[in-house]
């Protein structure tokens, strides 16, 4: 499959027909030919969503795995970061026995993912904290100090493309963190949850330019993280991932991982996209003029 065209191909509507035999949370459809199928995980908010999807870019079953976030206090959102792996490998071993597939029928890996969440992690890639989820705003009132000091909007969405400033951004949340927890920003490095799946899968660290830019570090004119922002919480580009195209092969599925998920070693895991984006794409809306 040529890589430019992954991801839409990957969220390709096909003809859905249900099979009732699989467990209220999974899907499995019926008229599909399997041979070469691509596993992909959708990290949403509260539900992962996993789906075997063939060389056609037709599902094959789906299966959703919830889980929640607590708020141990006002506008406080977090998430143990083991409680999404542990979803991803419960939600593959669903889908695998669904479609009733083979571990040799799984050709790559690929994700799509909400934005701003992360983890910041130790050199053995162990959890600070809980992952920080997108929708905690804890750090709304440093998101204002900021604006009326010295970050205008107009050089907010000069760098990001952020027609406003949301609090939302990982970027405030590192911040908050410099000021109450400045331990965790001594950390190896701090990944976006598509990028630690990836880590953990891989071993590698990368992310994609969607996911780097719901950061609120990453400029999207030069394509790199932006200095500034990355002074203004007092970490550096070395704790933060390596930014790569979307569809590009990050590496391959580590031993001890395929055996985990219940599929082969040597898959190729894939770098994905926000999940706003990938939505898009799965519409049809991959050019200028179409409206989705």
């Amino acid at each position: 499959m040529h890589r430019k065209h992954w991801l839409a191909r990957m969220w390709q509507p096909g003809k859905r027909q249900v099979s009732l035999r699989c467990p209220p949370n999974t899907r499995r459809f019926s008229g599909v030919t399997k041979m070469s199928m691509y596993l992909t995980f959708d990290l949403g908010t509260t539900a992962l969503k996993t789906a075997l999807i063939s060389s056609e870019g037709v599902p094959i079953a789906i299966h959703t795995e919830e889980y929640s976030f607590s708020s141990p206090h006002p506008d406080w959102a977090q998430l143990p970061i083991n409680d999404y792996w542990t979803a991803v490998i419960s939600s593959t071993r669903a889908v695998l026995r669904a479609a009733h597939a083979s571990p040799e029928e799984i050709k790559a890996i690929g994700f799509s993912s909400q934005g701003q969440t992360f983890v910041p992690v130790n050199q053995r890639g162990e959890a600070l904290c809980d992952a920080i989820v997108w929708v905690d705003n804890r750090a709304n009132k440093i998101a204002l100090e900021w604006q009326s000091s010295w970050l205008t909007r107009d050089e907010f969405r000069r760098i990001t493309g952020y027609p406003w400033v949301p609090s939302v951004l990982t970027v405030f949340k590192l911040a908050w963190l410099a000021w109450n927890a400045p331990e965790l920003l001594d950390a190896w490095k701090i990944l976006l949850l598509p990028d630690y799946m990836i880590f953990r899968m891989t071993g590698e660290v990368v992310t994609d330019p969607v996911t780097a830019q719901s950061t609120g570090m990453y400029n999207v004119r030069t394509g790199s993280w932006e200095r500034k922002m990355l002074e203004a919480v007092g970490i550096t580009t070395d704790q933060l991932p390596i930014v790569l195209p979307s569809g590009t092969v990050a590496g391959k599925l580590r031993r001890e991982v395929a055996d985990e998920m219940g599929i082969k070693s040597g898959i190729a895991v894939c770098v994905g996209t926000n999940d706003q984006v990938a939505g898009a794409l799965g519409a049809g809306n991959s050019k200028p003029g179409i409206v989705s």
